[in-house]
């Protein structure tokens, strides 16, 4: 039986409005939300006293260590929802979907959510590929879809980058939120020449070219560019080229199975002691049990560490660690931040609004503060972006300390969104 997490109380302001919403302490044993798995031949069906959200998780494939994480905190999530009343007095139901960490299928997964089981709503999904392929399906079906990672912003309404694609947010920062504040402080640290690598796809590439910006224009340098295909297994030609060139940083974008492979070959190459190195998606805690200790001394940036000191953030782990005894390794933003915080706005958009209807909580979403694990995020009404806290971090001592509170960072406009 899962252990519900104790509620507390949250504040909800916005440009549109402001509300103070009473979330009372419960442990409700055996208030369950009602889980469901998304499988071809049948699945769940919502009626009138229900709230069926779907969840695109890549518990399969390179992105399986964040769709573990999208899974585990959404029930955890969906429970405390549920032990509190539900949403808008109904019960959350949640209908899973595995989208093997690959488009084709995510945009199979999300169709089979909205038209078989009757999502109102979708979150999750992991690499950036995977959320562009179910954006189409949340626009024309017009479903609320708030994509848990990180990224660059997929907000803007197709065809028209100019303005706000309603049925769409982004809970995870982009790179340009990531790195304005965070780079120029690890430039200013350690050296000014950098080394790039990532994988061939489409977030590390646009991270990528937002993190030359930012080298260039405080003067810094840039040794190389390089992408390697996802999946692989060999990175010695890589690691040789990397330790030739002597950079004195070296970022990586290698999401997933890729960049646990790498640091594993690049510390046993002596990588490490050559330079410092950083990153994005390389070093997310969802791939701690991948490389664990072999990552001490890397410094990162992100929107969640288990160690921070928020009032929702203690109870958070103390639920999550009782409900998966099993899940040793430190948690880490893609369920803090992403399916847990993302279905709790969406909780809060509810009760704000009155009502599940999507153009009514679209409206709510709209401006909405609300406090999560991960300190105080607000919705951008302008863009769909969660404005949030972000913090730069050392990994050590098995898990992520916080070296540096950067501040609110919020996404310019629309600039970079990859929707055509």
């Amino acid at each position: 039986m899962h252990t519900n997490l104790n509620r507390l109380a949250s504040t909800l302001v916005g440009p549109k409005k402001t509300k103070t919403l009473s979330l009372t302490v419960a442990v409700a044993l055996g208030a369950a939300a009602t889980l469901s798995a998304c499988a071809p031949g049948g699945g769940a069906t919502g009626s009138e006293d229900e709230v069926v959200i779907g969840v695109l998780a890549p518990v399969t494939g390179f992105m399986s260590t964040h769709g573990t994480a999208i899974r585990d905190s959404a029930k955890l999530a969906a429970e405390e929802i549920n032990a509190n009343g539900g949403m808008d007095g109904k019960d959350v139901k949640l209908v899973f979907a595995d989208g093997a960490s690959d488009p084709a299928t995510n945009t199979q997964r999300a169709r089979e959510l909205v038209g078989r089981d009757g999502a109102q709503f979708l979150i999750g999904t992991g690499s950036s590929a995977e959320t562009l392929a179910v954006v189409p399906v949340a626009s024309e079906n017009k479903v609320p879809f708030i994509y848990s990672l990180d990224g660059e912003i997929k907000t803007c309404l197709p065809g028209d980058p100019t303005k706000v694609n309603p049925y769409v947010f982004a809970s995870g920062p982009t790179p340009e939120m990531l790195l304005e504040s965070f780079l120029p402080n690890v430039m200013e640290q350690s050296g000014k020449s950098v080394y790039f690598l990532g994988s061939d796809y489409v977030f590390p590439r646009s991270l990528t070219a937002v993190a030359k910006r930012i080298v260039e224009e405080n003067g810094g340098t840039i040794v190389e560019e390089k992408y390697t295909p996802t999946d692989s297994t060999d990175y010695s030609a890589e690691i040789s080229a990397i330790l030739k060139a002597k950079p004195e940083i070296l970022f990586l974008t290698l999401p997933g199975a890729d960049g646990v492979t790498f640091v594993r070959q690049a510390r046993q190459a002596g990588v490490f002691d050559n330079m410092l190195v950083t990153g994005s998606a390389t070093f997310d805690t969802e791939n701690y049990s991948g490389f664990g200790q072999e990552a001490d001394g890397v410094i990162v940036v992100n929107r969640y560490s288990e160690l921070l000191d928020t009032p929702q953030n203690e109870p958070y782990v103390s639920a999550h660690k009782k409900t998966y005894p099993d899940q040793t390794n430190p948690l880490g933003p893609t369920g803090a931040a992403g399916s847990y915080g993302s279905l709790l706005a969406l909780d809060a958009a509810v009760e704000e609004a009155g009502s599940t209807d999507a153009e009514d909580v679209i409206e709510a979403l709209e401006g909405l503060s609300v406090d999560l694990p991960q300190g105080t995020v607000t919705v951008n009404p302008d863009n769909h972006m969660f404005d949030q806290q972000l913090y730069q971090m050392k990994i050590e001592n098995d898990n992520y300390t916080v070296l540096e509170d950067l501040g609110v960072a919020s996404h310019p406009g629309f600039d970079g969104c990859s929707v055509e």
